[in-house]
C-alpha cells in the first residue's frame, strides 16, 4: 500500500476512536449524573426521620402535580404569545396580554412551592428545617421556580392561589 492510503486509514481509525470515546463519555456522564453542586438530594432527605421524610416527599409530589397543569398552561400561553408575535399584523395588546398571563402563571408556581415550603417548615424542628434548606439550596434554579415538566394533574393548592384575571390557570 502506498503511504497516502496508510495515512488516510490511520487518520480514519484515529477519528473513529476519538468519536467513540466522545460518545461513550457522554453516555456515561448521563448515567452517572450528579446534581448541580455535586450534592445528592436523596442523601439530604434521608437525614429526616421516616415519618418526616414521607411528609416531605408527599408534599413535594403534591406540589409537582399541582404545578404540572400550570406548566401546561404556560406552554400553551407561550405558543399563543409567539403566534401573536409572529402574526402578519402585530398586535401589541394581544402579545402583552399573553406575557402578563405567563407571568401570573409563573408566579402561581412560585406561590405553590413557597406555600408548600412554609407548610413543611411549620411542622419541622430546626434541624429538619436545616435539611429542608439544604435540599432547596441544591436544587437547580429552574426547579426552585418550577421545573418544566410535561403531564397533567389535579391542581390543588395548599393555600389559595393569588387572584388572576379570567381564571387563567384553571
Amino acid at each position: 500500500m502506498s503511504n497516502k492510503i496508510k495515512i488516510v486509514i490511520a487518520t480514519s481509525v484515529l477519528l473513529n476512536v476519538l468519536l467513540t470515546g466522545i460518545i461513550l463519555g457522554h453516555v456515561l456522564s448521563k448515567l452517572t449524573h450528579r446534581p448541580p453542586g455535586g450534592v445528592d438530594n436523596d442523601h439530604v432527605v434521608s437525614q429526616l426521620s421516616a415519618e418526616k421524610r414521607k411528609v416531605f416527599l408527599d408534599t413535594m409530589q403534591q406540589v409537582s402535580i399541582e404545578n404540572r397543569k400550570i406548566r401546561k398552561h404556560i406552554r400553551e400561553g407561550r405558543e399563543r404569545a409567539l403566534a401573536a408575535l409572529s402574526a402578519r399584523e402585530f398586535s401589541e395588546s394581544d402579545y402583552m396580554a399573553e406575557t402578563v398571563r405567563l407571568d401570573e402563571l409563573r408566579m402561581r408556581i412560585s406561590h405553590n412551592t413557597t406555600a408548600a415550603t412554609v407548610a413543611l417548615a411549620a411542622g419541622f424542628s430546626q434541624e429538619e428545617r436545616k435539611v429542608l434548606a439544604a435540599y432547596i439550596r441544591h436544587l437547580p434554579m429552574q426547579q426552585r421556580n418550577g421545573p418544566h415538566a410535561s403531564g397533567q394533574g389535579k391542581c390543588m393548592s395548599l393555600s389559595p392561589p393569588p387572584p388572576s384575571p379570567g381564571n387563567v390557570g384553571e
